[in-house]
């Protein structure tokens, strides 16, 4: 009965090791994923970053020969091409 309980107590102190190291792990993440606290350059790969998981999403399924992909390859362009203009915009006022 005292080694079931042992196990069991082991069992549990694991379990609750590993969520406390991912729940650090996904605070880590989320506070250097703060934009305030990094680079404009990484700022800038971030955007670019979300924009093209964004893009993936949008395209999935479709064939990539069908006006529907075009119209939506159109924008993710002008999406890149905004990020682009905002960050040689802060880039300029910081000089």
């Amino acid at each position: 009965m005292a080694v079931e309980k042992s196990a069991a107590e082991l069992d549990k102190f694991i379990r609750d090791s590993n969520r406390a190291s991912i729940e650090a792990s996904q605070y880590r993440d989320k506070y250097l994923g703060d934009s305030g606290r990094q680079t404009q350059t990484q700022q800038r790969l971030a955007a670019i970053k979300e924009e093209t998981e964004a893009f993936k999403k949008a395209v999935a399924g479709i064939a990539t020969d069908s006006q529907e992909y075009e119209q939506i390859y159109a924008a993710h362009k002008t999406k890149l091409l905004n990020i682009d203009k905002q960050f040689e915009e802060k880039k300029n006022q910081a000089a």
